[in-house]
């Protein structure tokens, strides 16, 4: 795969927004080896911090409208 800082900026981003407790040794093996993970494993980890975000509308976070389509979606 390859490297950048927008990949790495997009998974930084989900790890603070999830709602999964990552320990610190996996933050930490995360943040250094992210661009030796296969497409496929980056592309699952990404899926996987995005199916467990934290909803930004209950958890009285800033929101946009974006946010509340994504948040309407869900209760249908």
């Amino acid at each position: 795969m390859q490297a950048d800082n927008v990949n790495f900026y997009l998974l930084e981003s989900l790890q603070e927004s999830s709602s999964i407790e990552l320990n610190w040794g996996r933050v930490e093996y995360i943040n250094e080896n992210w661009n030796e993970f296969t497409e496929q494993e980056y592309y699952d980890l990404i899926q996987h911090l995005k199916d467990n975000e934290l909803d930004p509308i209950t958890q009285g976070r800033n929101y946009n409208q974006t946010d509340i389509k994504n948040h309407l979606k869900k209760l249908r």
